[in-house]
């Protein structure tokens, strides 16, 4: 006979939700209470917050967005227990930069609220161990300023470590391939098949799949030089336009663009991933997840400390420069 617990939270409309008197009882949270104030590539304003969770086997990022960002924010800015355990709900798992992401969003959360597995979590929390391991967050290191010769020379302990380096765009290599094609709903890469674009995990035909850019380029500074694949965020913040927007001006077809070509010989500041290929393989392509026009010295960090849940933002060392596409219009 299973004992009686208590269920849990029924699924609510978020703007009818209002906040459970258990959620105000202790002081002093260790959050992260930070809301980022974004425009994103279309003009929009949007409000984040980006959080870490954990159930003691492993580390979850969340990000918020808009009223539910707003409020969330605002509930753990009030006096509650730390650390604070969260359920959410209505909420869809994906992944970004190869990492789990509740980043949909989530119709209802509730802070320490009284149910069973709450109630184990806290439990747990008194085990050293757990706290230790399981709750402190996974920091990366900070990504260094090298140059590509001694990016060239880094060893396995580097494989999957972002560096930092000061280029210029020797050349973009020209090929029928800048651009691939995603579903519209789920974001997976399509191919075209019998003239049409079809994705299994929808099960649905695509006629008008969304495009993104995807080239390679030779940079070099007094070292040597390096090429790199930059993937369409990475190339929409050079060049300022959509890979729609230019695939639509010239007609489609798989002619290489010429607004691309215009990324030859302009400084950039490019952030890289070593790739186990690139150390036991010497394989000379390395991958781009951050890029700004320019030189950019990253600063040092200021000394803080870790705490259980801790701001998850992609661009480390690099957030204060500005990486959002501005509005362009359809044409």
């Amino acid at each position: 006979m299973l004992e009686e617990e208590a269920p849990y939270p029924q699924p609510v409309d978020y703007y009818k939700y209002k906040s459970q008197p258990q959620q105000t009882e202790v002081t002093n949270s260790s959050y992260n209470k930070e809301l980022r104030d974004l425009v994103n590539r279309l003009g929009q304003r949007n409000l984040q917050s980006k959080f870490s969770i954990t159930d003691g086997s492993s580390n979850v990022n969340v990000t918020f967005w808009d009223a539910l960002a707003k409020k969330f924010v605002h509930d753990l800015m009030q006096q509650i227990e730390d650390p604070v355990i969260i359920i959410i709900t209505s909420c869809k798992v994906g992944t970004w930069n190869d990492q789990v992401d509740i980043s949909n969003v989530a119709t209802t959360y509730y802070l320490n609220h009284e149910h069973h597995s709450v109630k184990e979590i806290r439990k747990m929390l008194s085990n050293p161990n757990f706290t230790k391991k399981a709750l402190q967050a996974k920091r990366k290191k900070k990504a260094k300023l090298m140059t590509i010769a001694d990016i060239k020379k880094l060893g396995k302990e580097s494989i999957e470590a972002e560096v930092i380096t000061h280029a210029n765009i020797q050349s973009v290599e020209e090929t029928n391939v800048w651009y691939y094609s995603i579903c519209t709903r789920c974001k997976q890469v399509l191919e075209c098949k019998d003239g049409s674009f079809m994705f299994s995990n929808c099960n649905r035909r695509i006629p008008p799949p969304k495009k993104r850019y995807n080239i390679s380029i030779v940079a070099s500074d007094e070292t040597g030089d390096i090429k790199i694949n930059l993937d369409d965020r990475e190339v929409r913040t050079l060049i300022r336009k959509r890979a729609e927007e230019i695939y639509k001006k010239q007609n489609g077809g798989v002619k290489f663009p010429k607004e691309l070509k215009k990324l030859e010989n302009i400084d950039i500041t490019v952030k890289l991933i070593v790739k186990e290929v690139n150390v036991f393989n010497q394989a000379p392509m390395y991958w781009a997840n951050n890029i700004c026009q320019g030189f950019y010295t990253p600063e040092e960090p200021k000394p803080d400390s870790t705490t259980a849940s801790t701001s998850t933002f992609h661009l480390d060392g690099m957030s204060t420069l500005n990486f959002e596409t501005p509005q362009t219009k359809n044409k």
